[in-house]
């Protein structure tokens, strides 16, 4: 996991403890079906908002971050600027409160989810 206040991922991201071509590789012997397994198994960054681990999306340049490497790191650079911002004006109590109720509540929605009841 992560232990921070806040979560950004880019659009097209995933957060895993496995590549999702090398989980493919492992269950179906074919790296290929990595998106698949990605969107099935709840790692990419819409299935990590939903679950309340990332806190916001970034938007990629057209076409993926890799596409404009330059834009890309511009607009993570004006992210991470605005949310050290926004965490600098937040005492350390809050901050350490939210957070503790942030990782507490981390995939609770996972959880409701798969419930059988």
């Amino acid at each position: 996991m992560a232990v921070c206040d806040r979560v950004v991922a880019w659009e097209n991201a995933v957060f895993s403890v496995i590549a999702p071509e090398a989980a493919a590789s492992i269950l179906y012997r074919d790296a290929s079906r990595g998106p698949e397994l990605a969107e099935r198994l709840g790692i990419t960054a819409a299935d990590l908002v939903r679950l309340s681990i990332v806190d916001e999306i970034i938007p990629e340049p057209a076409g993926g971050a890799h596409t404009s490497p330059a834009q890309a790191a511009e607009s993570l650079a004006n992210r991470i600027a605005a949310e050290v911002t926004a965490l600098a004006a937040v005492s350390q109590r809050t901050r350490l409160r939210r957070r503790h109720r942030k990782w507490r509540n981390a995939g609770n929605a996972w959880i409701d989810r798969r419930s059988p009841i």
